[in-house]
């Protein structure tokens, strides 16, 4: 896009900032998919004189040949999002803005060109009924996992006691929820949640292993290793750690 045709660098500098763009990537993607008439693509060639680098343009501050940001998969990300109650993109925008909002570092801000699977605005904040079932039937299709771990509460009675469970919000809802028990713990094992082989894996464990004074949930295994290669075998799927 030429010069001519571009809005003033401050001016556009301005409202870029405002769309929380994390990185020249992003930014790349963010215009092929707005496709915007008064912004340049190649802004550090349109605004050459001005021009100061990525992250003052962007107003981050990158080290983006060194930087590979990592972010949580798309359902488990939604499954946060949800909660915010936010109704539109420019309400999101404004909420990642304020510095007084705490945002998982995984959580990217412009969800929008950072996901491949990425569907639409309403899809992720859930802001119509439709789109809010849809997208909490991906979570529950997607994000839930059984999993395996040691409380360290527990290590004084040995390190043959394990946790079993369910978390519906995937890995990162699982260490969030647990960090907001003051609770610390070690993941074991975590597998892709299978509810039609859940009641073979439950007997698995009634099996192989002893309730904690009792507990269906805590229980000592004596060999570990061994109760986790027949809990795999039954679901017969990949496990996620």
């Amino acid at each position: 896009m030429s010069k001519k045709r571009s809005i003033p660098f401050e001016e556009a500098r301005e409202f870029i900032q405002s769309q929380c763009i994390g990185s020249r990537k992003q930014y790349t993607e963010w215009h092929k998919s707005n496709k915007p008439k008064k912004i340049p693509r190649y802004p550090n060639r349109a605004y050459e004189e001005e021009w100061q680098g990525w992250n003052d343009f962007l107003g981050t501050d990158n080290k983006f040949d060194n930087t590979k940001k990592s972010y949580r998969p798309i359902a488990e990300a939604i499954n946060w999002v949800h909660k915010l109650g936010l109704k539109t993109e420019q309400e999101w925008l404004a909420y990642v803005r304020d510095d007084e909002n705490i945002i998982p570092k995984d959580i990217p801000t412009r969800p929008d060109v950072v996901y491949s699977d990425w569907l639409s605005w309403m899809h992720w904040l859930g802001n119509k009924p439709r789109q809010k079932v849809e997208a909490q039937q991906q979570v529950e299709r997607e994000s839930t996992i059984f999993y395996c771990i040691r409380e360290k509460q527990y290590e004084s009675e040995g390190t043959n006691v394990f946790t079993f469970g369910i978390e519906r919000g995937g890995v990162s809802a699982l260490k969030e929820n647990w960090e907001l028990t003051s609770k610390s713990f070690k993941v074991i094992r975590m597998f892709q949640y299978d509810s039609d082989q859940m009641e073979f894996v439950q007997n698995i464990i009634e099996h192989q292993t002893t309730g904690f004074y009792g507990s269906r949930k805590i229980r000592i295994a004596f060999n570990i290793n061994e109760v986790l290669w027949n809990i795999s075998n039954h679901l017969m799927i990949a496990q996620i750690r």
